[in-house]
């Protein structure tokens, strides 16, 4: 068996859409339907968009760049949707003993 077959399924077969997917494959149970300029559609027609937001140590800025991110913040949740998802992904603490 080739690992193609492994990974994909064995014959392709077109779904309701009519676009073809691989049997048995990743792409019959995703519920994505299709991904343009970033936005995620799903098959039920929600639009999801991801965003990554790069952390910053708030207590080694100043008093007036602290200020700037609390009130850009809060600006920016003014316009946001109602139903806005925060997602945090903790990451455990990092040893620098075996680097150095």
């Amino acid at each position: 068996m080739k690992i193609k077959d492994l990974i994909f399924g064995k014959k392709i077969a077109p779904d309701s859409s009519g676009a073809k997917h691989y049997a048995e494959s990743v792409q019959n149970w995703l519920p994505v339907s299709d991904i343009r300029d970033g936005v995620i559609i799903t098959k039920d027609g929600r639009f999801v968009k991801l965003l990554e937001v790069l952390p910053v140590n708030f207590y080694l800025k100043s008093a007036m760049e602290q200020q700037n991110i609390i009130y850009y913040f809060s600006s920016y949740l003014k316009i946001a949707p109602d139903h806005l998802q925060f997602l945090a992904v903790k990451i455990g603490r990092a040893s620098c003993r075996e680097r150095v």
